[in-house]
């Protein structure tokens, strides 16, 4: 009897043993499991949050391709060419993230680039286009861009072109700040374009642009260096380089100091100068059938064709007339005592 109660006594603690450890496992368990859902407690609201979030980024991105796609459809009706639409979405974007970039204290102000004038071809029939005008305020200089880059893919040479040019040219000499990545756009559009045509054989008014916008991405090269504009410049000069216009880049290169130039050494077997008129004629031999008329008064070059040239009495003076495509623009040049240097260069083509 003893020896079963004592049994008994041992199987009672044993029981009690048992029930701890299992209240104990329980206690683990239901702390096991407070532990394991009170995360996902705390991470649900947070998981809202973040849809939340996602899905107000996702408008607004969507609503900024919106505007974007909206201001490229603008773009594309104002060339007026239709372009591709995806074009003009690169330039909104390039507009976008441009933000007026100061030149830097050391970079002193560059001598003024020359402006390039629409060429007086042979045809008489050549219209005379009057670019559309560009803002002088602060955004000119983004209108004159989106006009290069315009016609880089439509209509890369006419006239709206070199105006655009001479236009983005004088705003990086004369400018401190420039919203320079619209501007660097529009240059890489017209090297694109260099891998499309063999500018050897293109006509010289052509390749004179190419010589102008070399010039202009010289200047964003060296007043803007942090806008990595070397590139474009190399890629372009290394195709001009070929063109039989180094002499006159070389010339132009002297500045200010093209006009004494000329007045110390004209005539010459190449160049005129008028110093009445302060204009200077210059006729390369690479260059055959094209006079380049230098106005050193307005820092500007114009090629006219040889053809245009035309000799004329001029209130009882002789004169060699080039003929503009419309009346009244016409450069009239007293020749005076350079009988022979007219005779050579421009030879009389009329019954004068």
């Amino acid at each position: 009897m003893d020896h079963l109660d004592t049994r008994i006594s041992r199987l009672e603690r044993e029981l009690e043993e048992k029930e701890g450890r299992i209240s104990r496992l329980e206690t683990e368990v239901t702390e096991q499991r407070e532990s394991r859902d009170r995360p996902l407690a705390i991470t649900c609201p947070q998981e809202d949050r973040l849809r939340s979030d996602l899905a107000e980024a996702t408008e607004k991105l969507e609503q900024a391709e919106e505007r974007e796609l909206g201001l490229a459809n603008f773009f594309s009706e104002w060339s007026g060419c239709d372009p591709c639409c995806e074009l003009w979405v690169d330039f909104v974007r390039a507009v976008a993230k441009s933000n007026e970039v100061a030149v830097p204290i050391s970079n002193a102000a560059p001598q003024r680039p020359w402006t390039l004038l629409q060429s007086w071809g042979e045809d008489r029939q050549q219209p005379l286009c009057a670019p559309s005008p560009i803002s002088s305020g602060r955004s000119g200089s983004v209108q004159a861009a989106g006009k290069l880059y315009d016609s880089a893919w439509n209509t890369p040479f006419n006239d709206e072109a070199l105006f655009a040019l001479g236009v983005v040219a004088k705003r990086l000499t004369e400018g401190t700040c420039a919203r320079t990545t619209p501007i660097l756009l529009a240059f890489e559009a017209y090297s694109t374009l260099l891998d499309r045509i063999n500018l050897s054989q293109v006509d010289a008014p052509i390749q004179l642009f190419f010589v102008g916008l070399q010039q202009a991405a010289s200047l964003l090269d060296s007043r803007w260096p942090s806008v990595r504009a070397s590139r474009v410049l190399n890629y372009i000069k290394h195709r001009v380089e070929s063109l039989p216009f180094l002499r006159l880049a070389e010339l132009l290169r002297s500045g200010v100091g093209l006009e004494a130039k000329f007045r110390d050494e004209a005539p010459s077997e190449e160049c005129f100068y008028s110093a009445d008129l302060r204009i200077g004629l210059l006729d390369l031999p690479q260059i055959p059938d094209w006079i380049f008329v230098i106005d050193f008064a307005n820092e500007s070059v114009r090629m006219v064709h040889r053809t245009r040239g035309v000799w004329r009495d001029v209130r009882g003076a002789l004169h060699c007339v080039f003929e503009a495509p419309e009346s009244g623009r016409d450069i009239s040049i007293p020749i005076q005592n350079h009988f022979g240097w007219f005779v050579t260069h421009v030879p009389p083509r009329n019954d004068w």
